[in-house]
């Protein structure tokens, strides 16, 4: 089964529109959690381009497509 983009789930459920370097950024992340792949990433933007709100979309998808588990988050300043 196809899954729901994460611009198409942003845009649809949360009534939000990301940049396209913000969904390069989703799909990647989303994509190593569906498939196991367990990557690490650090994402690096500058100041007012998004990402609390992009880690709080993908969050939000992970934990709406999962039929269980919890998510643990490190967001040293």
């Amino acid at each position: 089964m196809k899954r729901l983009s994460s611009e198409a789930f942003a845009r649809i459920v949360l009534n939000k529109q990301l940049y396209p370097y913000q969904i390069e950024i989703a799909e990647a992340v989303i994509d190593s959690v569906l498939r196991g792949k367990g990557l690490t990433f650090s994402v690096m933007l500058a100041r007012q381009m998004g990402k609390n709100e992009l880690s709080a979309i993908i969050e939000t998808y992970l934990l709406m497509c999962m039929e269980s588990g919890s998510i643990i988050k490190a967001a040293p300043t």
